[in-house]
């Protein structure tokens, strides 16, 4: 038997935890996001996998955006492989649970946005989302800002304009 070498043993281990930690709580989200981040680089993630995180997102306690975000952006930037369909189940579970509150929210829709701009490469979708985003949190400058960037990508100096000037 070859031996594994130490990226690969160290994946193998924390695999080990995070489905142990999964059995341990059905509605823990983080280690279901840890395993989908390590274990789906090269390979797109299985939709019982998928599945399984929508559900523990729709039904968690208390949901923190940061692993949500985490997992979105790094499909988003090619880190890790989820099917359109499974990105929509994520972000879709995430936004119905009842703890997601209006900033969470926001930070959803303007990271749905940016995967629809970069990866499906849907305009139209990315736009209303990231306009999502800026309404629905409209004190946030992050969301503002997000506005601004798609909208100087697009050439729509004026929307750029407003948002930078609401992000202010």
């Amino acid at each position: 038997r070859r031996a594994l070498g130490i990226p690969e043993r160290a994946t193998e281990q924390a695999t080990q935890l995070f489905q142990h930690a999964m059995r341990i709580n059905q509605h823990y989200v983080h280690p279901a996001v840890s395993n989908v981040l390590i274990n789906y680089k090269t390979d797109e993630a299985p939709a019982d996998v998928v599945t399984d995180l929508a559900r523990r997102l729709r039904e968690s306690p208390m949901l923190h955006a940061t692993s949500v975000l985490l997992l979105i952006n790094g499909i988003t930037d090619g880190r890790t492989l989820v099917s359109p369909e499974g990105v929509r189940a994520i972000f879709e579970a995430a936004m119905d649970n009842d703890t997601t509150t209006t900033a969470m929210r926001a930070m959803l829709l303007s990271a749905y946005g940016r995967y629809h701009y970069l990866v499906l490469r849907d305009i139209q979708n990315a736009v209303a989302l990231t306009m999502a985003a800026a309404e629905q949190d409209p004190r946030s400058p992050i969301a503002q800002l997000n506005l601004a960037k798609l909208a100087i990508e697009l050439n729509e100096i004026g929307i750029a304009t407003a948002a930078h000037s609401a992000a202010q």
